[in-house]
């Protein structure tokens, strides 16, 4: 009589220590866990949680155009006297609305980022002659100011003609995951349900 191989697969118990494994090297490796990728945020409703400013140069100084989310869901935003349909608006964003907004603004990098990190790229790029290499600005280059605020900290990043350098500098990481996260904010000023604050005189 021929005898049978075993073909047992391996016990549960097994599946379970290789598993603990690879996460121990995961977080050896600095892999980062689905705790530590969260976005978690103030949601008191007086708490600004999330802001972009856009302020213009020499041509149109003096009024600034703004988004302020706040951790209620309420979102205010100032369209500058030199815009169509200037003033003064509000929405309020739903509650998955708001955390997917503020974990886009986390996922862009926001809190971790680096000035000194970004002028190295930036001069590595122009010592490879990469397209761009030099960035000039007019007069009228914009500050874009986008600042988050999160329970594990707070961030403020600021950089002069924003779009001119992802345009010069397009590989380098931080600046256009900067510009996306200043393109998600600025997206809230054209949505459908933005309604107008009348300012009573």
């Amino acid at each position: 009589m021929k005898s049978r191989r075993s073909t047992r697969r391996p016990s549960h118990g097994i599946h379970t220590a290789l598993a603990s494994l690879v996460m121990v090297a995961a977080v050896a490796r600095g892999v980062p866990d689905a705790e530590a990728r969260s976005a978690r945020y103030p949601r008191a409703a007086g708490t600004v949680v999330a802001s972009l400013t856009e302020t213009p140069g020499e041509v149109a100084a003096g009024d600034q155009a703004t988004v302020h989310v706040y951790g209620d869901g309420r979102v205010v935003v100032h369209k500058p006297r030199y815009t169509r349909q200037a003033g003064d608006y509000t929405l309020r964003l739903a509650p998955g609305e708001l955390d997917a907004l503020v974990q886009s603004l986390a996922d862009a990098g926001i809190l971790d980022f680096d000035e000194a990190t970004v002028g190295r790229a930036q001069r590595a790029a122009a010592a490879r002659g990469t397209p761009g290499g030099t960035v000039s600005f007019d007069a009228d280059a914009t500050t874009t100011t986008i600042e988050l605020r999160l329970d594990r900290g707070a961030r403020r990043v600021s950089r002069r003609g924003l779009a001119a350098e992802v345009r010069a500098y397009p590989g380098v990481t931080p600046l256009r995951n900067l510009a996306a996260a200043r393109d998600r904010l600025r997206a809230l000023t054209e949505r459908p349900d933005l309604r107008r604050v009348e300012v009573t005189p």
